[in-house]
C-alpha cells in the first residue's frame, strides 16, 4: 500500500479531513473489564481506545464511502468485528484480495485532504455522458478537478485520489520506517456501482491511519533477540495491534529479526517453531496476568538454549503492559530452567559518569562539581606508550595534580598539560578504569588513562567524534567518508569496519549500549538525516561491518548531534528548517519522533539514562540539564559533555 509520491499541495480545509478526524477521535469507548477466553490469543485491553464504525449508508457518494472505509479500518483493529465493517465498503472481489495488515501508511494528523473524484485513468466521457461537461475549475495547486454530484449521475465507475502527508510506513512484520521526504503522497481507489450503491472495487492492501489513531490501535513492542556472544538482549521494536498484542508479538519473535538487524543478532528460536495450536498457543489469564505460551519445534534444543529461548520470550511479552509473567511449554513439556542459569539482560543503562571539557581540560562533572579527570601517575609522570619513534604522538608530560585544581568552571582546573591541548569530543569508556577517548584537533584520536597516560590511537584528515562500545572498541572514521570506520582499542588493536552506508558526509556515529546497533547522523543531498544500522560482530565482539536500517529522522536542515537515551530511544539535536534554531527531538528505534523542549543556543548534546539525564551545551559554555519541561543551568564554562557510548 505504498502511496505514490507527488508534489506537495496547499492543504485544504475540507469537510472530509474534519469529518474523518472527528470520527477517529470521537467514536471511541474505554473498556474497563472483560474476561479473557481460554484458548484464545488475547492480551489485556484495559485503558485502550476502541473505535466504532458503521457500514455504508444507503445512497452514500464516493467520498462518503472512502471516509467510512478509512474509519472502519481503525475500528477493525480495536473492536471485535475483525474488519467485517471495513469489508462491507468493498466489492466481493476487492474484499477477497484486501489484506488489512499488509502495510500501514501513517499520515499526519491534518491529512488526508479532500478526495478528488474523477473518471478512471484512461477513460474518456462519451458525448452523451453526463460527466462529459467540464467540472468546476481547478487551480494548479488543487490538482485534478473533482466530479460534482450531477456529473456522477449515470456513471458506473470512478476513481478517487486521496492526497496525504505520509509520516511513516509499517510493513507486515511491524517494522516502522519514517518518511524521508516532505513531498505529498497519493492513494488511489476505484469505485463501482453494485446494485446502485457505490463500493470500492480496487483498493491498496493495508490501512491508512492518522498519527493519533495509529498510536491508539498499535503499540510498540521490543521483540528480544541476542547479541552474538549471547550475553545481552537486543530489542527489535515492532508495532503490533494493541488488540491481541501478546500473540502478535510472539509471532514477530518466531519469525525472526528485521532484515536489517538479522546479521547483527542471534536467536534461539529454531527455524520452523510454531504455536502448538493456531488460536490456542497463547493464553493470558486475567487473575494473575500470566501468559502461557505453548510452542512446537523446539525439542532439539539443549538446556542452555532453552534457557536463552525462554529469556527471549519472557522479555518480549513482559514488556507489554499487563503481562507480569510467562510460563513456557516446549513440545508438550513445561520448561524448567537449568541449574545455575544466568539470563541475558537488556543493556539499557550507562554508568552515571559525565565527562566534559573546561577550557581545554578534561573534567568530570557531578552536579555542579567539576574536577580534573587526569590524576597523578604513580611515578609522577605521564608516559607516552606510543614511544619516541611514533612521530604523531605527543610528548609525555607531567600529569595535573588534582589538589591544585579548582572545581568552579569559571576557574578551570588548570591549563592543559603540554601535549594535551586542543581536546574535543571526549568519549568515556563503560569501565571507569578504561579511560577516555578524545579528539585532539580535527585529525588525531587520543586515549587518556585516569593516571594521565595518553596514547595516539589513530590519525586522519577530519575525524568523527569517537564512540566507545561495551566491548572496549573505540570507533571513528573520516567525516568525508569512503565507506569505512576504524575501530581501535587502547591496547593497540586496529580493525577496519566495512561501512558502505556511511559513504558521504557523516556528522556522528553512536554505538548502542548493547553494541549490536549504531545510530548515524549524516548529510544526503543537502539535508541531514538520522539512520539506524546493525553492527555485525564476531563471537568475540570485534566489529566487522555496518548494515543499513530504516531512517529514523529525515529531511533535517542541519544536524548537530545524536545520542542514545536508553535501549530503544535516541535524542537528536538538529535544525529542522534552514536558519532555524536547533531543537531536540526523540525517536523510537524504530518508531515515531516526538519534540522535546529546547534552547536556541545548544551546540552539543549528551544523555545518561533516560530523558531525565539529557544535557545540552551552549556556544557560551553553559551546561544545561532537562528538568521537566525546562532547561536548568548546572555549571558554566563547560563544553562537549559525554557519557559512555
Amino acid at each position: 500500500m505504498r502511496p505514490s509520491p507527488r508534489r506537495r499541495r496547499t492543504p485544504r480545509a475540507g469537510a472530509f479531513a474534519v469529518a474523518l478526524a472527528l470520527a477517529l477521535a470521537g467514536c471511541t469507548s474505554l473498556p474497563t473489564s472483560g474476561p479473557v477466553e481460554v484458548g484464545l490469543t488475547e492480551s489485556p485491553t484495559d485503558g485502550t481506545i476502541r473505535y466504532e464504525a458503521s457500514g455504508p449508508v444507503l445512497g452514500a457518494g464516493p467520498t462518503e464511502i472512502i471516509e467510512g472505509f478509512l474509519q472502519a479500518g481503525a475500528a477493525g483493529l480495536s473492536g471485535d468485528n475483525d474488519f467485517e465493517v471495513a469489508r462491507s465498503f468493498l466489492t466481493e472481489a476487492a474484499s477477497s484480495g484486501w489484506t488489512p495488515l499488509a502495510q500501514v501508511v501513517v499520515s499526519a494528523n491534518e491529512s488526508p485532504q479532500l478526495p478528488v473524484v474523477t473518471l478512471p485513468e484512461g477513460a474518456a466521457p462519451s458525448s452523451d455522458d453526463p460527466a462529459a461537461g467540464t467540472p468546476q475549475e481547478a487551480t494548479p495547486s488543487d490538482g485534478p478537478a473533482t466530479l460534482g454530484s450531477d456529473e456522477l449521475e449515470g456513471l458506473d465507475r470512478v476513481q478517487v485520489r486521496l492526497g496525504i502527508d505520509a509520516v511513516a510506513d509499517v510493513d507486515d512484520r511491524g517494522v516502522y520506517t519514517a518518511s524521508t521526504s516532505r513531498a505529498e503522497s497519493e492513494l488511489s481507489y476505484e469505485l463501482v456501482r453494485v446494485s446502485g450503491q457505490w463500493r470500492i472495487d480496487s483498493v491498496p492492501s493495508g490501512l491508512l491511519l492518522p498519527e493519533v489513531a495509529f498510536g491508539n490501535v498499535f503499540r510498540p513492542v521490543p521483540v528480544m533477540f541476542l547479541t552474538p556472544d549471547l550475553s545481552a538482549l537486543v530489542p527489535d521494536v515492532r508495532f503490533v495491534p494493541t488488540r491481541n498484542a501478546v500473540s502478535h508479538a510472539l509471532d514477530r519473535l518466531l519469525a525472526g529479526p528485521a532484515d536489517w538487524l538479522e546479521s547483527g543478532v542471534s536467536t534461539r528460536v529454531p527455524l520452523g517453531t510454531t504455536l502448538e495450536q493456531l488460536g490456542a498457543g497463547v493464553v493470558v489469564t486475567e487473575d494473575d496476568a500470566q501468559a502461557e505460551v505453548r510452542l512446537t519445534g523446539a525439542a532439539g534444543l539443549s538446556a542452555a538454549d532453552r534457557d536463552l529461548l525462554f529469556a527471549q520470550v519472557k522479555a518480549t511479552l513482559t514488556s507489554i503492559p499487563g503481562i507480569l509473567g510467562v510460563s513456557l511449554w516446549l513440545d508438550g513439556n513445561p520448561y524448567e530452567p537449568s541449574t545455575g542459569a544466568v539470563a541475558p539482560a537488556l543493556v539499557a543503562r550507562v554508568p552515571d559518569r559525565l565527562v566534559a571539557l573546561a577550557d581545554g581540560v578534561l573534567v568530570r562533572v557531578d552536579g555542579d562539581d567539576v574536577e580534573a579527570y587526569v590524576g597523578v601517575a604513580p611515578d609522577g609522570d605521564a608516559a607516552d606508550p606510543a614511544g619516541p619513534d611514533a612521530p604523531a604522538s605527543p610528548e609525555a608530560t607531567d600529569a595535573p595534580d588534582p589538589a591544585d585544581t579548582g572545581t568552579a568552571p569559571e576557574e578551570p582546573p588548570q591549563a592543559p598539560p603540554p601535549g594535551l591541548a586542543d581536546l574535543r569530543r571526549p568519549a568515556p569508556a563503560y569501565d571507569e578504569d578504561a579511560g577516555v577517548a578524545v579528539l585532539q584537533g580535527d585529525g588525531r584520536l587520543l586515549h587518556i588513562a585516569p593516571d594521565g597516560t595518553f596514547t595516539v590511537l589513530t590519525s586522519g584528515r577530519e575525524l568523527l567524534p569517537p564512540s566507545q562500545d561495551r566491548f572496549g572498541w573505540i570507533l571513528t572514521g573520516e567525516r568525508d567518508n569512503a565507506g569505512v570506520l576504524t575501530a581501535v582499542t587502547p591496547e593497540g588493536a586496529v580493525v577496519q569496519v566495512d561501512a558502505e552506508v556511511l559513504t558521504g558526509r557523516v556528522t556522528e556515529v553512536r554505538v548502542s549500549r548493547d553494541g549490536a546497533r549504531a545510530v548515524v547522523m549524516s548529510e544526503r543531498d543537502g539535508a541531514a538525516q538520522v539512520q539506524i544500522v546493525a553492527v555485525v560482530r564476531d563471537g568475540d565482539g570485534v566489529p566487522l561491518r555496518l548494515v543499513p536500517g530504516p531512517v529514523l529522522v529525515g529531511d533535517l536542515a542541519s544536524g548537530l548531534g545524536v545520542v542514545w537515551t536508553g535501549a530503544t530511544e535516541v535524542a537528536v539535536l538538529a535544525s529542522q528548517e534552514p536558519g532555524s534554531a536547533p531543537s531536540v527531538r526523540t525517536a523510537l528505534v524504530t518508531g515515531p519522533v516526538a519534540p522535546v523542549s529546547t534552547t536556541a543556543q545548544a551546540v552539543s548534546i549528551a544523555a545518561g539514562n533516560g530523558l531525565g539525564e539529557l544535557y545540552l551545551a551552549t556556544a557560551e559554555g553553559r551546561l544545561l540539564l532537562r528538568v521537566s519541561l525546562r532547561w536548568e543551568e548546572i555549571v558554566a564554562g563547560v563544553t562537549d559533555p559525554a557519557f559512555a557510548g
